[in-house]
């Protein structure tokens, strides 16, 4: 019996060997797989901070650039009250300039009806000077 048996062992022996090898090449599968996968994850992760650092980077920007915007702002408000004050001061001048000008038009006019009664008053006095049997003065 002992000669029985040995055949079904050594078959037996073989079957667990032949387990043994799948079982080592499925864990050795099973180990690349999961050595690919954690390489995925290791490669994701570095997107990931990357985009992170990318996002710090993007957030410091819009807070700069927000922050010149409110200087620019800031900025425009006093050249428009420059540009108000400046206007104010314009239409001042401009008024008194317009003021000096009706009143050298009113001078202007009288120098004029000052000359007119001279004339007048001379012609008359020329008229007198030359009637007949007037002696000259």
């Amino acid at each position: 019996m002992s000669e029985g048996r040995s055949p079904d062992r050594s078959e037996a022996a073989r079957e667990a060997a032949e387990r043994r090898r799948e079982q080592a090449e499925l864990h050795r599968r099973q180990s690349e797989e999961g050595r690919e996968i954690t390489e995925t994850i290791r490669g994701r992760h570095e997107g990931f901070r990357d985009d992170q650092e990318v996002s710090r980077d993007t957030s410091e920007h819009m807070r700069d650039a927000r922050e010149a915007s409110r200087e620019l702002a800031e900025q425009a408000r006093e050249v428009s009250d420059q540009l108000r004050r400046t206007a104010d001061e314009t239409r001042q001048v401009l008024d008194q300039a317009r003021q000096a000008l009706s009143e050298l038009k009113d001078l202007a006019q009288q120098q004029r009806s000052v000359l007119e009664r001279q004339e007048k008053a001379l012609a008359a006095f020329d008229g007198r000077a030359r009637e007949p049997g007037r002696k000259p003065t």
